[in-house]
């Protein structure tokens, strides 16, 4: 049978030799032509590629494109590839590939018809929406080719932009007006008519929940008593509708109607097509209960011991990693079903097997719906995958600042397991510095399926700030501040700041050096020198002097510091009350006024100790979190000083977002200091509170405790009201900051003080308290924040200003 086969198969090739050598020359040249080496001979060579009819886009920029080169050979595969390029560049309305033929070669001839280009675009019609506004969402430009679906596109992101501020009616038309050298321009015609606001909004089948109630948790409203104020409130947004939408249906599936149906929305213009009125249609239907909650797929534990007693059928090790997983679920069984508690329950569960190494970790929620019964059984399918580990972290987006500066905020590290929850602590340590307006971290895979890299994104702030300012207030008349700082100095996070202030009230002169990270380890330094002289009522006070301070981080949010204060102190009375001569503010102390040793001077040398508690959002513009603490001040002879005493202080500080652009501030703090001397706790050091920076609407220092005094040391001498100073103090500060222009970084703030400051023999009394109320305006800008407030007190005593306006710079609290 082989031997068969190869008698036909010799008999064919000898079949196809012959016919190759007796075929017809023509046929002969087309086979030979076939072969490689023989078609490479017969291509020719293009010589050169001449470019016609192109003159907004390059000879050299479509020569460069195209694959067909001059001393290339020429081949009609590559022509029609470099055909199909120079389309998808959308520049041309035409394109000819043309050869000619000569003895040496070709030449290739690329002729182009050009789309048209954009010389302009104008806008006419719009005067209630500035043109810069318009121009931010027009997404074609001048000097680029011509795109006729673009220019269309264009006209309904214009629309939106409209609609967006509630001109919902716009009506926009456009032109292509053709103009010299194949360009044109681009005209939008806006006819913008009313902003249309809400006019009401009801609902229908709605049961369960009243309307105020569903009114109350969606944004479309009717505008406030104080819209006009803002033009913006109580706009129509459509977007904002649907957002609305989803909202009410959240709210019915959080209280177990799983089967609800919320719209479509059904919406009626006014006659005067100014005003909107929507109706709801909402269809409720059964309420329905969890059945139970269980817990499939592969269950894991940190504790080994129970692994591995699970792992060999323990029914107790089994019941203990249930009761685990049970305890991080909230949803129990035979109550209405929460869709959000389900989510966050899911969310838990998850993140405890991330933070296990589980990078992958999947979480399956089953939960068929039982109509008759109207139950829901739940059942968590628990999917844990490979641990993973941190293979690499990189810093993205930092210009000046150094990687160290944002790696040692991070508590976790690169060969470790990989956790969430550590990284969403890492990415609040980062925020917290306040260097940055955006911080992401983001995971992406690694060289291994068990290793994953960790990418942290910022975007820089300027962290520097020169200000210099002057103003004027009824208290201390003429105000002139500078200050220069950088929060973020050399990009090592350092902070250095250097600033000065006159008024009549105040001169001081500051310089303060901080390192958070000392040798990037945990300890904090940090060092002041200052020289200030502030005028009371009854005294000036003018001090030289420094401080260190050394801290140490025990945690990510709490610290211990210890400070070592050295100054030089020296009360004047001869000129109280002002620092450019006697003022109606101050009272002249008679020289002969007899007031124990309250005024003694000299040297302080103090130690104090300092325990923090910081776990805000930003060091820098907080809006949420909790700051607090205590600390402990003591001046004694042992460490060289003449004054002496012992200075206790607590204060905390919150901050929330209520709603929208609203932060709710509050501060609070209490004071106490004490002296073993006869003499008692030295003036200079005693409580005196008002001013912008404790009570507002009040003097500062003008709060405090007053005693009847003689005017010397006759017994029978007359008697005057000396303000002598607490030493205790109580002082609590709201605050509601909003914003007014938020381009500008402009805010509002309405403010309640209150607080007081109590002499030796009073106990602390929060009836017993000075308050006011009052309102503001900050300007956030790159020099710092300008703070101008009217503060007005609550029944205000004889003497006392009914209303006071003081300017600074500088946050609150």
């Amino acid at each position: 049978m082989n031997h068969v086969i190869k008698q036909k198969i010799v008999f064919w090739f000898l079949i196809v030799l012959v016919s190759g050598f007796f075929a017809p020359s023509g046929v002969k040249a087309d086979i030979m032509g076939d072969l490689p080496q023989n078609k490479v001979n017969r291509r020719p060579k293009i010589l050169t590629i001449k470019i016609e009819g192109n003159k907004a886009t390059e000879s050299n920029a479509i020569k460069n494109i195209i694959k067909s080169k001059a001393g290339y050979l020429y081949s009609s595969k590559v022509v029609a590839q470099d055909i199909k390029t120079l389309w998808r560049l959308k520049k041309f309305n035409d394109i000819e590939f043309r050869k000619e033929k000569t003895k040496k070669g070709v030449i290739l001839h690329i002729k182009v018809v050009e789309k048209r280009t954009i010389r302009s675009i104008i806008v006419h019609g719009n005067s209630k929406l500035g043109l810069e506004e318009v121009n931010k969402v027009v997404t074609i430009k001048p000097n680029t080719i011509l795109d006729e679906s673009a220019v269309k596109d264009n006209v309904i992101k214009i629309k939106q932009r409209y609609q967006k501020d509630g001109f919902y009616l716009i009506n926009i038309k456009h032109k292509i007006k053709r103009v010299k050298n194949n360009k044109v321009d681009i005209h939008y015609y806006i006819e913008e008519g009313p902003r249309v606001k809400v006019g009401g909004v009801s609902f229908s089948g709605n049961k369960r929940f009243p309307s105020e109630k569903l009114r109350s948790g969606i944004s479309t409203r009717v505008p406030g008593i104080f819209s006009f104020l803002n033009d913006t409130d109580g706009v129509f947004d459509k977007n904002a509708l649907d957002v609305d939408i989803l909202k009410i249906k959240s709210l019915y599936f959080n209280h177990g109607y799983v089967r609800a149906k919320v719209g479509p929305s059904r919406i009626q213009f006014s006659s005067a097509q100014n005003k909107v009125y929507i109706h709801i249609p909402i269809l409720e239907g059964p309420r329905y209960k969890i059945k139970e909650i269980s817990f499939g797929g592969t269950l894991l534990s940190p504790d080994k011991e129970l692994m591995k007693r699970y792992k060999a059928g323990d029914k107790e090790a089994k019941q203990k990693l249930l009761e685990a997983h049970h305890a991080m679920v909230k949803s129990k069984g035979d109550s209405w079903f929460n869709r959000g508690q389900m989510a966050m329950d899911l969310k838990r569960i998850t993140t405890y097997y991330r933070d296990l190494g589980y990078a992958y970790a999947n979480v399956i929620p089953q939960s068929p719906i039982n109509d008759v019964k109207r139950e829901i059984s739940v059942k968590f399918i628990i999917k844990p995958g490979k641990k993973v580990y941190i293979e690499r972290i990189e810093i993205q987006g930092n210009t000046s600042t150094r990687d160290k500066v944002i790696r040692r905020e991070m508590i976790i590290n690169e060969g470790d397991l990989f956790s969430v929850t550590r990284l969403d602590i890492s990415k609040k340590r980062i925020t917290r510095l306040g260097y940055f307006k955006k911080v992401e971290i983001k995971q992406k895979k690694g060289s291994d399926t068990d290793k994953i890299r960790v990418i942290v994104k910022i975007q820089e702030r300027s962290t520097g700030t020169f200000n210099i300012g002057a103003g004027f207030s009824t208290v201390e008349n003429f105000i002139a501040q500078a200050q220069i700082t950088q929060r973020n100095f050399l990009g090592r996070g350092q902070t250095m700041m250097l600033r000065a202030a006159l008024s009549s009230l105040r001169q001081y002169f500051t310089l303060q050096f901080t390192e958070p990270h000392f040798f990037d380890t945990d300890w904090y330094f940090s060092f002041r020198l200052y020289n200030s002289i502030y005028a009371f009522e009854s005294f000036n006070r003018e001090t030289y002097g420094g401080a260190l301070t050394w801290g140490y981080s025990l945690t990510p949010f709490w610290r211990v510091l210890l400070t070592y204060k050295l100054e030089d102190v020296a009360v004047d009375t001869s000129n109280s009350g002002g620092l450019f001569g006697t003022s109606s503010y101050g009272s002249h102390i008679p020289s002969t006024a007899y007031v124990a040793n309250l005024f003694d001077d000299g040297i302080t040398s103090s130690v104090r100790g300092l325990v923090s508690w910081d776990h805000r959002n930003n060091r820098l513009f907080p809006t949420k979190g909790w700051l607090a603490n205590a600390s402990v001040e003591v001046a004694r002879p042992e460490i060289a000083s003449q004054n002496v005493f012992t200075k206790y202080r607590a204060n905390a500080r919150f901050y929330y977002p209520i709603y929208g652009p609203f932060v709710l501030k509050m501060n609070s703090q209490i004071g106490y200091i004490t002296s073993p001397l006869k003499s008692g706790v030295p003036i200079f050091e005693r409580y005196f509170l008002g001013g912008i920076n404790t009570i507002r609407g009040f003097r500062p220092y003008s709060i405090g405790p007053r005693i009847k005094v003689p005017i010397s040391p006759d017994p029978n001498a007359a008697l005057f009201s000396f303000k002598k100073g607490g030493n205790k103090s109580l002082i609590f500060n709201w605050e509601l900051e909003f914003e007014i222009l938020k381009a500008m970084m402009i805010k509002g703030v309405v403010f309640i003080d209150a607080g007081n400051a109590y002499d030796d023999d009073e106990n602390y009394s929060l009836t017993n308290m000075r308050s006011s109320w009052g309102f503001g305006i900050r300007w956030y800008t790159f020099l710092g924040i300008l703070r101008f407030e009217w503060g007005l007190p609550f029944n205000p005593r004889d003497g006392e200003d009914p209303i006071v306006f003081e300017f600074n710079i500088g946050n609150s609290f």
